[in-house]
């Protein structure tokens, strides 16, 4: 599976891209910059709610990776806390926090966060 790195680095750096290339995205994504940036993309993507519904979160995952529809329905549904059919900002925090960290080939950081 690969991950689109330019869309998961405008999510963490915002439209304002200034670098830090000693840190990886796994490691940008939790500082103050990058929650507030990957905030600011999940409230665009949620159309003014608090939650990212199905559809959109179909559509920002095919962007995000190449999984297949089905594996997305899968990723949703083991996202979804509530099991209502949306992502929750925790739960897309999360989903870009693994993604991000499979990116920067950091998975095992990222389980014991």
């Amino acid at each position: 599976m690969k991950v689109n790195l330019r869309l998961l680095e405008h999510i963490i750096l915002g439209p304002n891209i200034e670098d830090d290339f000693s840190k990886t995205h796994f490691d940008r994504l939790h500082t103050s910059i990058g929650k507030r940036n990957t905030f600011a993309y999940f409230k665009e993507k949620c159309n003014g709610q608090n939650q990212m519904d199905e559809n959109a979160a179909t559509l920002f995952l095919r962007e995000l990776t190449s999984l297949n529809d089905f594996e997305i329905l899968d990723v949703i549904d083991l996202f979804d806390s509530s099991y209502s059919g949306t992502l929750g900002w925790k739960s897309f925090h999360l989903l870009v926090a693994a993604y991000a960290a499979l990116a920067s080939r950091q998975t095992v950081k990222f389980l014991c966060v």
